[in-house]
Order: structure tokens, then sequence, then C-alpha cells
């Protein structure tokens, strides 16, 4: 693959913020002014988005969303082969080599418009692959700075999900190493954010999500048990603060190690103008690649329900390429 010009890696002078599990929190160390170093901690369960009601982000009077998803609602009969996508934003199935002998872009299945990811990668580390009958492409090495990405000023993703209650990412990878400062899995947000509507990982053995810059939780997810799919359901219409964000591996349940969840009725809040992107595998200026396999992606405004979920993680369980699933 052609990789893109790039310069030496930045030295930004930050503050490594370490975080250790103390039994159900975690103590923070140092400080930096590139929020992307923030870590889990503290003990209010309501400040992300803005804190309580007045504050940047909540809108404890607004209706919500016009159609707020049936949580509990039976989902659609749909053939095996199809996912259920009515909130689909972007959909990314990785097998452009199939189409193209050197892909410069992922494409995105969903159209009106299509929003592609371009492949950025000057250190030459990306690869696309063919595994076991999956598609893929392939990140090497951390720490560097290869990275799937697009800017969202004015697009379909900061029009459906700026100011959503909601949302819902869709993954099928396989994570092998990770950057002890945060490599971004999926990340919306500037390239030293923490993370507006992001899943990262520091480690080996957990993954965290972030809203508007604000860890929600943390969950035990091991990377060494390889090819998983994974689903990240925010909706902060929920009355339980335990329900507002879920995590599922292979279409079930993760309970979390640490639970900070929104307070009731945050939105998701994506700046207008130009810095804000949308990355798979680093953020936006580099240096935090994670080592793995993105086989799939997905974004949703809608909250997936525990149905739902199982449904499409059991179709993209067996195939994660768009040739075996219909109906996209």
């Amino acid at each position: 693959m052609n990789g893109l010009s790039g310069g030496p890696k930045l030295a930004e002078g930050e503050c490594v913020l370490k975080s250790m599990l103390l039994l159900f929190g975690f103590a923070l160390a140092a400080c930096t002014f590139d929020t992307s170093n923030q870590s889990l901690g503290g003990n209010d369960l309501g400040t992300a988005g803005g804190a309580d009601a007045g504050g940047v982000g909540v809108d404890v009077d607004a209706g919500g969303n016009v159609t707020p998803p049936q949580e509990d609602a039976a989902p659609p009969q749909v053939p095996s082969t199809q996912l259920i996508s009515d909130t689909a934003i972007v959909r990314y199935f990785i097998n452009d080599a199939l189409f193209f002998e050197t892909p410069s872009q992922v494409r995105d299945a969903i159209g009106n418009p299509e929003l592609n990811l371009d492949i950025v990668d000057p250190d030459e580390n990306a690869s696309f692959v063919n595994v076991d009958s999956h598609r893929g492409i392939s990140f090497s090495e951390i720490n560097a700075s290869t990275r799937l990405t697009v800017p969202i000023a004015d697009s379909k993703i900061h029009q459906q999900l700026d100011g959503s209650r909601t949302g819902t990412i869709e993954l099928v990878v396989d994570l092998e190493d990770v950057v002890s400062i945060g490599s971004r899995i999926s990340h919306v947000g500037t390239g030293t954010d923490g993370g507006l509507f992001t899943l990262r990982a520091s480690d080996t053995n957990t993954v965290d999500f972030f809203v508007n810059n604000l860890p929600t939780g943390r969950w035990v997810v091991d990377m060494s048990s390889g090819r998983m799919v994974i689903h990240v359901v925010l909706d902060t219409n929920e009355v339980t603060a335990s329900e507002r964000v879920k995590l599922y591996v292979d279409g079930q349940r993760v309970t979390p190690l640490v639970m900070l969840a929104p307070n009731k009725n945050v939105r998701i809040s994506i700046p207008t103008g130009t810095g804000q992107s949308y990355t798979l595998g680093n953020r936006e200026i580099g240096d935090r690649s994670l080592q793995g396999t993105f086989y799939y992606a997905a974004m949703y405004s809608g909250a997936m329900s525990a149905d739902v979920v199982a449904h499409n993680a059991t179709v993209l369980h067996g195939t994660d390429d768009s040739s075996q699933i219909v109906g996209q």
C-alpha cells in the first residue's frame, strides 16, 4: 500500500496519566493539556456532558430524540444475513482490496452521501488482509500515525450525532496491543480530545468509553481472544444510570468494571467547525495507533436494543464482508 508522506512523530510534552484500579475506583496522577490522556477517576457519576441541569450538553426539559428507540421492542423479522440498521449513519465493510488493487480509502456503504475513510499510513504499517475468509485492514505497530479517518464538519455524522441522546458503535476487530496512554479504537473528536463518542483502550485487558471528553465506564475485554464483535450503546434517556451506557462482546452484555454514567438526558456535543474527525485506530494527530485488525465498523444515531445487538452480532460473527451480507 502506498503510504502518505509524514514527518517525525510529535513531541507533545505530555505527562503520562496513569490509572490504577482500586476496588471500584481509580486514582489519578499527573495532568496534561491534552485531554486525550484523561483517565477514569473521581466519584461524580453524572459529569459526562456538563454535569447537572443547565450545564453544557444537558437539557432536562427537552423531549429527547424525535423518535426515541424502543429498548424492549422485538427486532423486525429480517433474513439471518441482513443487518438491522434503521439508524445507521456510516458502515464500512473494509473489503476494499477485493475491488481495488491499492485502495486509498475505505468506502462507506451507507450513501446519501457516502463518507469514505482516508487511509493515512506514513509509516507503512497498514495492509489489507484476508483471515479465514474475513477481509479487513491490519495495523502492525503501536505508537505510529496509521489511521482511517475523515473530517466530519458539516457531515452526516455531525448532523445525526450532535445533540443526540443516543448512539451505537458497532465493530468487528481483532485487537492485539495498544498504547498505555490511550489508543483510540473508534473515535469522534479532535486530535487531542479524549473522545466525544469514543471507544478506546490503554491496556490489553480493558476498554473505556468516553462521551463529551469524559469517561463513562470501563469493561474487561480480553484482547487475546481474537476476532470479536463489539457494540457500545449510549442512551441517556434511561432513568436507571447503569442502563445509559452498555457494552456487548459477541452479542453478550459485559458487566462494567467501573461505571461513571452520564447524567440523564445528556446529549452528545460535537462542536461545529474544522478539527473534528471520525477516526479508527488512532487519533487524528497520530502517534497512538493500536496493533490489530479492523474487519468492519459502523455507527448509528439510535440506541440498539439487546435483541438487535444479538442479531447483528450473529450476522457479523459469521461474516463481516458486503458480499455475504444482504440488504445493505
